[in-house]
C-alpha cells in the first residue's frame, strides 16, 4: 500500500505487515487504536471500521525506506 512520507508517497512491506498483524489483533479484541485529535494522545476505541481504516493509511516516519 503507498502511504505518505517525508520522500512523498512510497510502498513499505515492512509497515503493510505490521499493520495486517495489528490489524488482526484489533478484529480479535473488538479494539481499534485511535488519536483522539491529532495533538493529544492516543484512545482505545470499540472496532470502527472508519477508525480501523485511519490507523491502516498511517504515514511512514521509518527510516527503512
Amino acid at each position: 500500500m503507498k502511504r505518505w512520507s517525508d520522500k512523498g508517497e512510497i510502498e513499505n512491506p515492512k509497515i503493510d505487515a505490521f499493520l495486517d498483524e495489528i490489524r488482526a489483533v484489533c478484529e480479535r479484541h473488538g479494539l481499534v487504536i485511535s488519536h483522539e485529535d491529532g495533538h493529544g494522545g492516543f484512545e482505545i476505541m470499540e472496532l470502527d471500521g472508519a477508525a480501523l481504516d485511519h490507523l491502516m493509511a498511517a504515514s511512514d516516519r521509518t527510516r527503512s525506506r
